[in-house]
């Protein structure tokens, strides 16, 4: 499976549910400097729409392709920090549900 496959597969619906099938699927997969760069832009597109679960399901994939690298973008970026003008728990929410 191709990176582009996994956004297309597992970058809608509800990811966490099929979790066993997308660690499976993202075996080998190996994710290119450009691919990292449309990842980001895609969560940063859905956080500035609100669309929570496709942020999650979009941070999944990041995750199981490339973890040393997602983990620190993560840290840095603003998508599961909240600031004092803009607390939205929701994001956060999805991804500890399970």
């Amino acid at each position: 499976m191709t990176f582009d496959d996994l956004l297309a597969t597992f970058g809608s619906g509800f990811a966490l549910d099929r979790i066993d099938e997308l660690r499976a699927a993202a075996i080998g997969v190996v994710v290119s400097k450009a691919q990292r760069k449309k990842l980001a832009a895609g969560i940063d597109d859905a956080r500035s729409r609100g669309r929570a679960g496709r942020i999650a399901n979009l941070i999944l994939i990041g995750l199981l392709t490339d973890q040393d690298y997602w983990v620190d973008w993560i840290r840095r970026s603003p998508v599961l920090r909240p600031s004092a003008y803009d607390l939205d728990v929701t994001t956060p929410q999805k991804l500890l549900a399970s």
